[in-house]
């Protein structure tokens, strides 16, 4: 009995300990598990950037005793791809985790082998196995490479990339154009740069439409369109002029008191709704609030955007940035 309760007693610390362990070693064995699938003989690793994000999408290509896998089959001393199939090159994965399955005619007989991975806007790199390794392989081991770090280079599609977000940011400013046809034509500009400089260069790859889709995070663009439809059905009814209205009467003309409620209003509004929308439904009443009392409109609607700022970001859902925040988290 003494034993079961000491048990008891130590069971949330093994519990934690347990827990610990596994969250330490859920990667080792994944990637484990994942290549000893078939029994086949694999190289794993994992891809990574200079501040260790993962890096999604690097091409990682075998050259197996001076051989590249997959090369082209007018070289009578290449073995054509169709001969390899899967084991001519591998992407890494959105974790930056990558396998390449060597062929088993070939292990026993690896004399050196080289991992090269490249990546647009990445330097590429080459990897080369030592004599131990390429020994375990020879026996049938899978390999676990250390992690691959590669560096960033700025390329022309940088360049590219930096100017026409200038030019789209200047065209908002001058109002020459809508902001929402000058962020599209900024996008038409980058995805055509893409699509047409790849073949030349690619140096001028940017990225590509489903790389672009991937960025957009629809979670923002519903939700803040169902606030926005929400709001212009309560402005129907009517609440914001009625509350603007108490706000005049309850202030009895005194212009300080008329801003602190004004003030209370807004952000009360910004942190339960968009402080953009709160603010489009807000301005039109206080300017006939600021003709009524003869002042100066700005002597409210300065205070009412301070507010609407401070309120918005109380809440995840008080500005698109936190809502884009809360969504990625």
């Amino acid at each position: 009995m003494l034993k079961r309760n000491v048990i008891q007693q130590h069971l949330p610390l093994l519990a934690v300990l347990v827990l610990g362990l596994a969250l330490v070693l859920l990667p080792e064995l994944s990637l484990a598990v994942a290549h000893a699938e078939g029994g086949r003989v694999s190289l794993f690793g994992r891809v990574i950037d200079s501040q260790g994000g993962p890096v999604r999408g690097a091409e990682v290509s075998l050259v197996l005793n001076g051989t590249p896998l997959g090369a082209s089959a007018e070289d009578e001393h290449v073995p054509p791809l169709a001969d390899f199939g899967e084991f001519s090159r591998v992407e890494s994965q959105p974790d930056g985790v990558f396998v390449v399955d060597l062929p088993a005619e070939e292990v026993g007989a690896i004399e050196t082998l080289v991992l090269k991975i490249s990546r647009p806007h990445f330097q590429s790199l080459q990897w080369e196995a030592k004599d131990d390794e390429i020994a375990r392989l020879n026996r049938g081991q899978s390999l676990r490479l250390p992690d691959i770090e590669l560096q960033r280079q700025l390329t022309a599609g940088f360049w590219i990339a930096i100017f026409t977000f200038g030019g789209m940011l200047a065209l908002i400013v001058a109002e020459r154009l809508h902001n929402t046809m000058a962020a599209l034509l900024g996008v038409a500009i980058i995805l055509g740069v893409s699509l047409a400089g790849r073949p030349l260069s690619e140096e001028l790859f940017i990225l590509d439409f489903e790389q672009a889709i991937e960025y957009v995070d629809f979670n923002v663009i519903f939700l803040v369109m169902g606030m926005m439809i929400v709001v212009g059905v309560i402005e129907e009814t009517g609440i914001f002029q009625w509350m603007a209205y108490q706000a005049y009467r309850f202030s009895r003309g005194r212009l300080w008191l008329l801003v602190v409620i004004l003030m209370l209003l807004t952000s009360v509004a910004s942190a339960l709704l968009d402080n953009v929308t709160t603010m489009l439904l807000v301005a039109p009443i206080t300017l006939q609030i600021a003709l009524t009392l003869g002042v100066d409109p700005l002597s409210l609607l300065v205070p009412e955007m301070l507010a609407s700022n401070v309120g918005g970001i109380s809440t995840l859902i008080g500005t698109p940035n936190n809502i884009l925040i809360g969504s990625y988290a």
